[in-house]
């Protein structure tokens, strides 16, 4: 009987966790106005020759610090594009629900393209960085990011968005 009571609590326990995992990122994302990511100091921890000065300016501890540092930068401006391809999506889903003018619905759907795009390499690039140093290509791949976000912040534009520009 009580093994019974607690299996069923841990059921009710892994059904709870199962909802809140497919519920949190909308819950997140809902009421959020998108930020910018400033993709000069994203490419600036992407460049290689700084990598390079680092390693023969610092000792190896040092630069092994710095190294995780620069990960978790990186990773933050990754989330950033992440979340803001998803709340650009929440918003062209809105406009293609309302069944708009044939231009809006044009409109809404690059932007969708756009923000799908940014989305994928942005948390595909997340997994770079988790698994980075298994995978080759690692840099490449977060530098093609940039290009896509880029390309989707001129969507954003394009549909009568304003620019997502960095807070400073």
């Amino acid at each position: 009987m009580v093994l019974t009571f607690v299996i069923a609590g841990l059921f009710l326990f892994a059904a709870a966790v199962f909802l809140w995992s497919i519920l949190s990122p909308a819950l997140r994302l809902k009421g959020r106005e998108p930020e910018a990511v400033d993709l000069q100091s994203y490419l600036n921890l992407l460049d290689p020759a700084q990598l390079e000065y680092l390693k023969l300016h610092t000792t190896s501890a040092q630069y092994r610090e710095l190294l995780r540092h620069r990960r978790r930068a990186l990773a933050a401006y990754l989330q950033q594009m992440a979340r803001s391809s998803a709340l650009a999506l929440q918003a062209a889903d809105t406009v293609l629900a309302a069944t708009p003018a044939p231009e809006m619905e044009l409109a809404a759907r690059r932007l969708v393209s756009a923000a799908l795009d940014t989305r994928t390499y942005a948390l595909n690039g997340l997994l770079f960085l988790r698994f980075g140093s298994f995978l080759p290509g690692e840099v490449a791949w977060l530098q093609k990011t940039a290009v896509h976000y880029q390309t989707f912040n001129e969507a954003l534009v394009g549909r009568g968005f304003t620019a997502l520009s960095p807070s400073r």
